[in-house]
Order: structure tokens, then sequence, then C-alpha cells
């Protein structure tokens, strides 16, 4: 069925290079962009897709939302021109650089490194979490003073560092959460161990 996919993206890739205003590697990311929507439908029920959620909006990010940027909101543009939202760099200089940086990201986030078996019950990974927790007890206590201090330095932080900070404030979130694992039996009930 992939080849499949693969035929209509040829077929969408070269009707766009031929008949549209678009450039050959816009055409392509369009392409790409219509291959991975189709490969990621296609295995939305047989497996589980969570790299595919990532690969696909990295795709949509980086790829698709440039081209439209490109042709839509230009200098020209007056709100693009108000906000100054219009895309700096070349066509064709930033798909070089994006399209293989895409292309790398998607093929590193698919490989498999070992064979790895998935188990109907999450009883075993919440096993096999809470025995890690129990060997580290001080890493949830670290995680909640280093949400603390970077949510205090999210505020002190000059604009260009504050999303660091204010993603690394949520490690509370992260670290309460690694907290109650240890101390919670599968139906919920609390325990000492």
């Amino acid at each position: 069925m992939k080849k499949v996919f693969l035929i209509i993206c040829a077929g969408l890739f070269i009707l766009l290079m031929f008949t549209g205003s678009l450039t050959t590697l816009e055409s392509l990311s369009v392409a790409v962009t219509i291959y991975a929507f189709l490969e990621f439908l296609y295995d939305l029920g047989k497996r589980i897709v969570i790299m595919d959620i990532s690969v696909l909006a990295l795709i949509v990010t980086c790829i698709l939302m440039p081209v439209i940027f490109y042709h839509t909101y230009t200098k020209a543009n007056h709100l693009a021109r108000l906000w100054v939202k219009y895309m700096p760099v070349e066509s064709d200089d930033y798909f070089a650089f994006a399209l293989p940086g895409v292309f790398a990201m998607a093929v590193g986030l698919r490989i498999r490194l070992k064979k790895l078996r998935y188990r109907n019950t999450p009883l075993a990974y919440l096993n096999n979490a809470r025995k890690a927790l129990l060997t580290k007890p001080t890493i949830g206590l670290s995680l909640i003073g280093i949400g603390l201090i970077c949510g205090f330095l999210d505020f002190l932080s000059p604009e260009s560092t504050r999303q660091i900070f204010y993603l690394a404030a949520h490690l509370t979130f992260v670290a309460f959460f690694m907290l109650s694992i240890p101390h919670t039996s599968i139906n919920g009930s609390l325990f000492r161990a």
C-alpha cells in the first residue's frame, strides 16, 4: 500500500512542479507532506504511532507551513509587513537546508535500535518505573528544586532565554509524578515500600 502512496506523491510532485507556481523543492515539500500524512493514516490502527505524530508535526511545521508563507505572506502582504512575519530567506536556500534536516530527523526517529516487545498491560512498565525510582529517591526532589528555580528565573530572564526557563519550570509536574509512582499500588491505594 505504501508503494501506492509513493506513486500518488510522485505524480503530485510532477503535477505541482510543472503546472503550479512552486519551485522544485517546494513541490517536493508538498509531496513529502502528503506522503507522511497518508502513511500516518495508514498506520494509525495497526501500530503505535507516537513517533509518527512527531514526524508529521515536524514536516507540517518545517516544510508545509513555509511553502504557504512563501506564497501568501510575502513582503507585499500588509499583515506580514505589519507583524514582520514573512520569510526573510529565499525559498531555495531555506528548503536546501530544511529538507535534509527534516529527512535526517525523521529517519533518526524511525530507526529501531533494538527490538522492543510491547505488553498489553501497563503493570510491567509501572513496576519497572517503580524499581528505577526507588533506587534514586532524590531525583524527584532535585527536579522540584530545578523547576522552582527556573520558574523564578523565568520572570527575570531576557526574552531570548525565557522559553527555556518556562519549559524547565514545568519539571515540577514531572517531579510530582515521579514522586507518586513508588508509593502507589496498581489500584491507586497508597503504601510504603
